[in-house]
């Protein structure tokens, strides 16, 4: 009776060990989908490297290589900078550490955000270098509280940002763009 036992015992650890794993490795799968799916199959991502084997300053790719991409890879369609910031933004008194996105016009159609309030940065923006932003759902409210954020002024560093857009609560929820 005891090595029935124990046998009985052993195959149903070794059952859920299984089943387990398995559970795990689909919570994976359907996340790693998730995120392949709202890049968009297809998008392209070229990120820089950031190392350079020359004594000189690695600068990274530039706009002017974006825009080759328009004539060298077949079909694309859009194309954005991306420049990705920890830094404090502060609103009214309230300072928050988040992501700050430098990022183009299209960029909100390329990764399919989806704007809730006010809208998404426009071409005339990117050629003008406007300081104007959207805001993460989160951010906003830890910034703003219940108020609308849109027409609000906010400071990164040391420069101020007039807010246009905010963002979906399923976009970057933290984050300014």
């Amino acid at each position: 009776p005891l090595r029935t036992g124990l046998s009985v015992l052993g195959i149903v650890l070794g059952v859920a060990a299984i089943v387990a794993v398995t559970s795990v490795a689909a919570g994976a799968e359907r996340q790693a989908l998730a995120d392949v799916e709202a890049l968009g199959l297809d998008n392209l991502v070229a990120r820089s490297a950031g190392t350079s084997a020359y004594p000189v300053a690695w600068r990274g790719l530039t706009a002017a290589d974006g825009r080759m991409l328009d004539g060298v890879v077949p079909r694309v369609g859009h194309h954005s900078a991306l420049v990705e910031r920890q830094l404090t933004v502060a609103a009214g008194g309230r300072r928050q550490l988040a992501a700050v996105l430098g990022v183009e016009s299209s960029f909100g159609s390329i990764v399919r955000l989806q704007v809730e309030q006010g809208r998404f940065l426009t071409s005339l923006e990117d050629h003008r270098f406007s300081r104007t932003c959207v805001l993460g759902h989160e951010l906003a409210e830890q910034l703003f509280g219940q108020r609308t954020p849109i027409g609000e002024s906010i400071r990164i560093g040391a420069d101020a940002f007039l807010v246009v857009g905010l963002l979906a609560p399923q976009g970057t929820p933290k984050a300014v763009i």
